[in-house]
């Protein structure tokens, strides 16, 4: 109520500020809009003063006072910020979804608030937001600042779906797909992106097209999907999602880049579209040695992403940690990050982690669980995992006495692609 107070101070003859002190929250909201309409001097504090006072009457303004200070150049969002959370602490769950992110991920500067975001998406999800409910789910799977708990994160986003919100549905398909927090099933996967697609979700349609052009070693790939991935990412289009597709369908060898194309163009279209995966894929490329970069910019960024909870992030950074070619060797470390990725759907993890398991780099010797990690990954449809079988053979890490197993997953890496 302070700005309401600060107000009442002062004497004004506009109607609309006499209505505002007299506690009509639509009549300081008007004069908030009236400010921000006519460019007035002095035009942040003013209309500021008006947005506050109709927040403190009515939790529901808060949300367009907020609005506003977002559009203010940055400079306003710590006021955006305290608007939303007085909103919240009202029950006004829309506000408590809105400000989990700026919580939880704040601007440069300003240290991460996870428990706060957490609590901000557990209140919006109590008032019966879905997008709340997604979130809080999201932030039980990703954030590593934060309790992680699969089994209750998947009950969040099945009862989402149920109520028909596609985000939800979404998110427990690529639960499925990755076995997190439960086995992995592609087919009950490929069901929820259909029935999302269907409710007219564009981004659950562009899945569940990715799904079908990956195809499995049960199942062949679908080229009109592929097709229709490769027509939404024209070349140098930045199209973040499928753009991303695409990318990905030519990593699993399911699609042809064009000549003079390379990863790191792709990349770099999707980073400049804000679509932070894509910078992930184009620092992983200089840390790998496949494009050329600033290695240990490179390297820092990747950390940055990691900490952000970005799996595939995570990955390669726990690549550059156990290899040693970063700073000092952690190879524990390493290995941690890459058996955290891969439970959180990078594929890039579970390739490296079946492969450390096998090995013991970082890891306890664990020769059985590695090889069902790389299986699970070359079963559906990832070169990747058969080929790290064939590598764990010829290297004598696993027991192949008559080189039967290096055969076989040799032909499967073939069947899906990666033939030599």
């Amino acid at each position: 109520m302070i700005a309401l107070v600060l107000l009442l101070v002062l004497g004004s003859t506009d109607p609309l500020e006499a209505r505002c002190k007299k506690g009509d929250p639509k009549a300081c909201l008007a004069r908030a809009e009236a400010i921000v309409d006519s460019s007035e001097p002095g035009e942040d504090e003013d209309a500021s003063a008006w947005f506050e006072a109709a927040c403190d009457l009515d939790a529901q303004t808060c949300l367009r006072g907020s609005e506003w200070a977002m559009t203010r150049n940055g400079h306003l969002v710590e006021f955006a910020l305290e608007l939303l959370q007085k909103a919240c602490a009202k029950d006004v769950a829309a506000a408590c979804v809105a400000a989990g992110p700026f919580l939880e991920r704040p601007g440069v500067g300003d240290a991460p608030k996870p428990v706060a975001a957490l609590q901000a998406f557990e209140h919006a999800c109590r008032l019966g937001s879905p997008a709340g409910c997604v979130e809080l789910g999201r932030m039980l799977r990703d954030n590593r600042q934060t309790p992680q708990d699969p089994k209750k994160a998947r009950v969040l986003w099945q009862k989402g779906c149920e109520g028909g919100h596609a985000p939800a549905c979404i998110a427990l398909a690529s639960a499925d797909r990755d076995g997190w927090g439960g086995p992995p099933n592609r087919t009950r996967a490929l069901e929820l992106y259909d029935g999302a697609c269907n409710a007219k979700s564009k981004e659950a349609c562009m899945w569940a097209k990715f799904e079908r052009a990956r195809g499995t070693l049960a199942v062949a790939p679908d080229e009109p999907a592929r097709d229709a991935i490769l027509a939404a990412c024209p070349r140098g289009s930045g199209q973040p999602l499928p753009c991303w597709l695409r990318s990905r369908l030519i990593r699993l060898g399911r699609a042809k880049r064009e000549a003079g194309e390379t990863y790191d163009g792709m990349s770099l279209s999707l980073c400049k579209a804000s679509f932070p995966r894509g910078c992930i894929v184009e620092f992983a490329a200089i840390v790998n040695g496949d494009e050329k970069g600033d290695y240990d910019s490179a390297t820092n960024a990747l950390k940055e992403a990691c900490d952000r909870s970005e799996p595939d992030a995570c990955a390669w950074l726990g690549f550059v940690l156990y290899n040693g070619k970063w700073r000092e060797k952690d190879q524990k470390r390493g290995a941690e990050l890459c058996a955290d990725a891969c439970a959180r759907g990078s594929e890039d993890g579970c390739a490296r982690w079946g492969m450390l398991q096998v090995s013991g780099v970082g890891t306890p010797k664990d020769e059985a669980g590695g090889l069902a990690t790389l299986d699970r990954l070359c079963e559906g449809g990832n070169w990747r995992g058969c080929e790290g079988i064939v590598k764990m053979a010829e290297g004598k890490l696993i027991t192949d006495p008559d080189g039967a197993k290096a055969k076989t997953y040799r032909d499967k890496a073939c069947r899906l692609g990666r033939c030599k």
